[in-house]
């Protein structure tokens, strides 16, 4: 059983004295080489966050954000299968919710999380283990606006690596609850003796949630607002963390954990800044191009615009969008699996009767801008999979314009932005009785889609259908049912039922590896 404990330990649970090495199996398994951390400027120090933005973002099939939020669109009830459909990825154990099965989307989220959470605390505890400065001689200028800032970016990515590992693998927590499940293993300092490896503590809910809004807090107070040139290393401005970042991803583990006066101080701090706009084109959020901008919209985006790092590097978004990367041209992706379900285009006002055949466009779907930019409606039978009616399809993604210049690959992706923002601060707004505030809020992301102020009484349908409108795709919605404890829908599912917030259907299970390791301690 040692054995059995150290091999399955080293290679799920110790890979942080190795993350970013490159090593192979054997040199890991064998433990010859103590970590090394080839740091020994500040400037190298730097490297530290770049590495773990770089093992987030930018892998063409497999990272942290974009699995999560192909994971989270194909178990989500705005999105239809389409039959026929073709793709070497698990559609169907995701569109189905077998979250007991082990897939490959799941098992790259929970290893790429801990890898960037290996470097985080790596980086931390090197801070730490320097009584809070490895640099002697370092300008005043410097701590504050570099060293303490890298010391920002780490806590923030060690947070939103937790963050995506507790939407996918653990329980909604329960304000009144004990959250006492133990589930993901407990990873807050990098351990570097091989019985502390093996022998990993298992984290409460309670604890992975409290250790989020404390990294976060620590995260805002040592974060700039922005890059200042001359101020901070050059590479910051390139799609790095913010304290606004900070706050804004604050306020979405604060509102999932209902602290909802908390949540709106977090993101009010954020919009009430005046940093940040709704532009008046819908899709221009997405279509920022080989720059460090990612717009007015963008709170925190992932910079893909240098093509030195090997060209696009988003193409997993391909699956659930209507493009593939593209020279500015229209370019039909073969290998679309999702559409809008029309039982949501039906639950949003977008079609008049799609159940029963009749898919006309409602007159607010045709006024609204949001429909034929960052949606694109196709009538007729579809080259590429079993479908004769018309379908609405996500087109944020590789959406060029050779107009405009802006070829389709290599587009910053947002993660966090404005439209969000506003639309969880209205539902909470309207969760504490303030009606007017939540219906202000709500009327920001209505008259940017062109649709104007919200008619009559504010209520929570018409926030949680135009929460869809303006996110469909972005892996938002069962993420945003699970923390507002409301039913999951079916969708276009047949045979499916409503199912609770808390339904063990969208707590998927830790890779097989895992659940050994788990066993073999137990034993």
């Amino acid at each position: 059983m040692k054995n059995i404990k150290l091999n399955i330990g080293l290679r799920i649970i110790v890979f942080s004295l190795f993350v970013l090495s490159g090593c192979n199996n054997e040199e890991f398994l064998s433990l010859k080489t103590p970590l090394e951390k080839d740091w020994q400027t500040l400037g190298e120090f730097d490297k530290a966050p770049i590495g773990t933005y770089r093992r987030s973002f930018l892998s063409d099939w497999h990272n942290l954000h974009t699995t999560s939020v192909l994971l989270k669109s194909f178990q989500s009830d705005e999105a239809f299968l389409l039959p026929g459909t073709i793709g070497n990825i698990p559609f169907n154990e995701m569109y189905t919710r077998q979250s007991t099965q082990p897939i490959d989307k799941s098992r790259y989220i929970f290893g790429i999380a801990y890898q960037v959470i290996a470097t985080c605390n790596a980086g931390l505890d090197y801070i730490k283990d320097n009584d809070g400065n490895p640099y002697k001689g370092l300008s005043d200028s410097d701590i504050e606006n570099n060293l303490r800032r890298i010391e920002g970016e780490l806590y923030f990515m060690r947070a939103f690596s937790y963050y995506r590992l507790s939407q996918v693998f653990l329980p909604p927590y329960e304000k009144s609850g004990s959250n006492d499940d133990k589930i993901l293993p407990w990873k807050i300092s990098l351990e570097e003796n091989t019985e502390a490896q093996i022998s990993t503590e298992l984290a409460t809910t309670q604890m992975v949630y409290d250790q989020m809004v404390e990294d976060l807090q620590k995260a805002k107070n040592l974060l700039p607002e922005k890059y200042m040139e001359g101020v901070h290393f050059h590479s910051y401005q390139y799609g790095r963390a913010t304290k606004y970042a900070a706050a804004a991803l604050l306020g979405k583990v604060l509102f999932a954990m209902q602290q909802n006066t908390e949540a709106i101080d977090e993101l009010s701090f954020v919009i009430e800044s005046n940093q940040f706009s709704l532009p008046a084109d819908p899709l221009s959020t997405f279509q920022y191009y080989s720059t460090p901008n990612g717009g007015p919209e963008s709170i925190w985006y992932a910079y893909t615009g240098n093509t030195t790092l090997g060209g696009w590097q988003m193409a997993e978004l391909t699956s659930i969008c209507l493009q593939q990367p593209n020279t500015g041209n229209f370019a039909r992706v073969s290998w679309n699996q999702l559409a809008f379900s029309y039982s949501m285009l039906e639950e949003i006002g977008w079609m008049e009767d799609p159940l029963n055949g009749d898919y006309t466009l409602t007159p607010e779907a045709i006024a609204d801008k949001r429909v034929g930019s960052v949606y694109t409606l196709t009538t007729g039978k579809d080259p590429f999979a079993d479908v004769t009616t018309p379908l609405l399809w996500c087109d944020k993604y590789f959406n060029g314009d050779v107009a405009k210049g802006i070829p389709g690959q290599n587009l910053n992706i947002p993660i966090i932005r404005l439209a969000e923002l506003y639309l969880t601060r209205s539902w909470l707004r309207f969760q504490e009785g303030d009606l007017d505030g939540a219906t202000k809020d709500l009327n920001q992301v209505r008259n940017r889609a062109g649709i104007g102020d919200l008619p009559g009484t504010i209520t929570e349908k018409a926030i949680i259908n135009e929460r869809t409108k303006e996110l469909f795709m972005e892996g938002d919605r069962t993420d945003f049912l699970r923390a507002a404890h409301l039913p999951i829908p079916p969708g276009d599912r047949v045979g499916v039922s409503d199912l609770p917030y808390n339904t063990p259907r969208l707590i998927w299970s830790l890779p097989l590896q895992e659940t050994e390791l788990n066993q073999a301690f137990r034993d």
